[in-house]
């Protein structure tokens, strides 16, 4: 009887075996393997994942739905669009699962935004939509639903998506994803204390794979966005030793790049620039991350050609996978440069460069503030006093909406005090110069900060007190920009005295 039994349990058990294997346990393997290589250049991982997928599956193709999502991403990540959009296709033929569907037409949508077709991304977006208020509400439809949103930059709304899924969450890694997630999706909406507590509670939850190294890193830009440059070093120290670990050279490259922006803050230039040089040396290819790090600091150093020249080499490393992030890249990019033309007196190019910077945020509540302010210091220095005024009165209405982002509002309140200096406002420049000073600015930013309270002063007719604003900017010793302008004032001072 057992030897009769035996067999037919035996059959059963190889064609579970086979399928688990090489369906489930295979691509995921090879998809770390990928994902353990730059630009997933493995073409031996890439390679043994498309022949896992063409092998036979006995009682059909959803039990190789996991291998073709694999396959697709890989695709999608080499930008291969064409392909992945191919897989994705596949995969919503052979399933009548709303959630998956979901998740499929959302990634079929990214893959039409890189293959420049608008039409069908949104078609795609409405179907994931439609998909998921279908489905029955689980965890995973929770965080579709909120990367639908997040897409069209309603970061809030997201968030709330984000906890709705939280106690649906049937495993660890769900519940690490939406809280990731969640951590991402509040900074980006600018409440960086929440930043901080679902970043911390993710690293608490032990994530598998690169989601941990992801924490770390927002969780020191979090912290140090609330001037707590202690406890960000604490984070991206850790992230560094996570990254150096991997062996991943532009990972490498980007965290000695965090690490130099907090020896930046603090005042260790050179040392901040070494880091830097140490970041292209891991990753000569080129990452984004060290060219705009490269150009902060030399923006404060007053060394505007250099930081041209970062901000611009810092364009030709890898594009970001995801269309949607790169046209934020992108944004972000041409605001700095708008920044850098605007500082260099070159107005025709920061009004360029704004208009093309500012259209990448529509719907962007935290970088749409920003860019308003600096589009207000733009119109100033174009003479456009009525523009500049109202500019200035849209970006005091919206300022509540970021009120968790000190970062956000110190950029603010440094482009509302050069726009009111340039319109001989000098009552409202010494208002928001003074604002600027109790958010407590970075110790790199104290003689900017002190210029500017000097600026204000003086044209206040308080050369007193201008002077000594301006000699406690020039007392900290710092090679800045600002610090170096205080001394030329001062000589200016001295001079017609």
């Amino acid at each position: 009887m057992n030897w009769l039994y035996f067999p037919s349990i035996s059959v059963v058990g190889v064609i579970f075996l086979y399928h688990l294997i090489a369906f489930e346990l295979l691509p995921s393997y090879y998809s770390r393997q990928l994902t353990s290589s730059p630009r997933y250049e493995n073409p031996r991982a890439l390679c043994q994942m498309e022949r896992l997928v063409r092998l036979p599956a006995i009682g059909g193709r959803r039990w190789k739905q996991n291998a073709i999502f694999e396959l697709a991403h890989a695709y999608r990540v080499q930008r291969r669009y064409e392909d992945a959009a191919e897989q994705y296709q596949s995969l919503l033929r052979h399933t009548d699962n709303w959630s998956f569907q979901a998740t499929v037409h959302s990634r079929l949508a990214e893959c039409m935004d890189g293959l420049n077709r608008p039409a069908e991304a949104a078609e795609h977006r409405a179907q994931a939509t439609a998909c998921s208020q279908t489905a029955f509400v689980t965890a995973t439809v929770c965080l579709e639903q909120g990367r639908l949103l997040e897409v069209e930059n309603r970061y809030r709304e997201a968030c709330e998506y984000y906890e709705r899924g939280l106690p649906l969450a049937e495993t660890s890694d769900i519940k690490n994803r939406l809280m990731a997630k969640l951590a991402i999706a509040n900074f980006n909406a600018g409440n960086i204390a929440d930043t901080v507590r679902w970043a911390e509670a993710t690293i608490a939850n032990k994530p598998i794979g690169s989601t941990l190294s992801v924490m770390h890193s927002m969780a020191g830009v979090a912290y140090r966005n609330m001037g707590d440059l202690a406890g960000a070093a604490t984070h991206h120290e850790r992230l560094y030793e996570l990254v150096a670990a991997g062996k991943d050279p532009k990972k490498i490259a980007e965290a000695l790049a965090k690490l130099a922006t907090i020896q930046s803050f603090q005042g260790n230039f050179s040392e901040a620039l070494n880091l830097c040089q140490r970041g292209r040396g891991a990753y000569p290819d080129g990452s984004r991350i060290v060219g705009m790090t490269e150009y902060g600091i030399l923006m404060l150093l007053g060394r505007f050609e250099e930081a041209r020249a970062a901000l611009i080499n810092s364009r030709g490393s890898d594009p970001l996978f995801i269309p949607r992030l790169e046209d934020r890249s992108s944004g972000l990019y041409a605001l700095g440069i708008a920044l850098l033309a605007a500082e260099s007196g070159n107005v025709l190019e920061a009004r360029e460069f704004y208009e093309r910077g500012r259209r990448a945020f529509e719907g962007d509540e935290k970088n749409t503030l920003f860019a308003d302010a600096l589009g207000a210091w733009i119109c100033a220095l174009e003479g456009n006093r009525p523009d500049a005024q109202d500019q200035i009165a849209i970006v005091e209405r919206n300022l509540p909406q970021c009120a968790g982002s000190r970062t956000t509002l110190l950029d603010v309140y440094i482009f509302l005090t050069k726009a009111s200096l340039e319109m001989d406002d000098y009552t409202n420049a010494l208002r928001y110069a003074e604002r600027y000073w109790e958010l407590k600015p970075y110790p790199s930013y104290h003689p900017l900060a002190y210029y500017l309270l000097g600026e204000a002063r003086l044209g206040l007719g308080e050369t007193e007190k201008a002077v000594d604003a301006y000699e406690r900017g020039i007392a900290l010793n710092l090679p800045t920009n600002a610090a170096s302008k205080a001394r030329v004032r001062l000589d200016q001072i001295q001079s017609s005295s």
